[in-house]
């Protein structure tokens, strides 16, 4: 079953990357001059110390955000609920979404632990519960 979906998907690409050239230079995001894609108003890597200290105290300054406290509604689902879950997408949070098309489901970038760091003992904790 797998091996059919992945051959699929090989043959839309070979296909579809024979399908024609596209002018991706004549987008305003291409600079010519170094060859690659960015923001029309150029790289904003030259930020002073000045600005970062701005930036930093912008932050620490801002108004509370209850979000922050309590964490997001959960609604909990179970396996049953599942069962027909197709051509559907469910954020489960963080950054963690599961997808299903045409009866494959995805699970993107699952981020359980108690914080968003790759270390335990460092990082924001979570704040709604693991899903």
């Amino acid at each position: 079953m797998l091996l059919k979906y992945t051959g699929i998907l090989l043959l839309i690409f070979v296909l579809s990357s024979c399908s024609g050239s596209v002018q991706i230079y004549d987008s305003p995001n291409f600079n010519p001059e170094t060859g690659r894609f960015q923001h029309p108003d150029g790289d904003k890597h030259d930020k002073s110390f000045a600005d970062m200290l701005g930036l930093a105290r912008s932050y620490f300054s801002r108004a509370p955000d209850e979000w922050e406290k309590k964490g997001f509604p959960v609604i909990e689902t179970s396996k049953d609920d599942l069962g027909d879950f197709s051509e559907n997408v469910i954020w489960v949070g963080h950054a963690t979404l599961l997808l299903n098309y045409d009866h494959v489901t995805v699970l993107t970038d699952p981020q359980f632990s108690g914080r968003a760091s790759p270390f335990q003992f460092a990082g924001p904790k979570r704040v709604t519960p693991v899903p």
